[in-house]
């Protein structure tokens, strides 16, 4: 089997920059063992994360912190549609 050996820079930042390319990258230990990297979600950031002020529905082609974002925005507004009826 031929192997490509090329040399990468690891960096953590919140989200990935539109102007660099992002190259999938499977990484081994010296026995030839892939090292499997996890992070929790107990540790995920909502870095970037806006309130949001959309009435549209979820679609697929949302990230996560927009789906919130909608999804957030409706819980608001059903509050407020309670409290207005019951008059509080």
């Amino acid at each position: 089997m031929t192997q490509i050996t090329s040399q990468f820079r690891v960096v953590s930042q919140s989200s990935v920059k539109p102007n660099l390319g992002v190259q999938n990258v499977a990484l081994f230990d010296v026995n030839g063992n892939p090292l499997i990297v996890v992070q929790t979600t107990q540790s995920l950031l909502l870095t970037g994360y806006t309130a949001g002020t959309s009435t549209a529905a979820l679609a697929a082609t949302d990230t996560v912190l927009e789906a919130l974002a909608k999804l957030a925005n409706r819980l608001d507004d059903h509050q407020t549609r309670i409290t207005t009826l019951e008059g509080t």
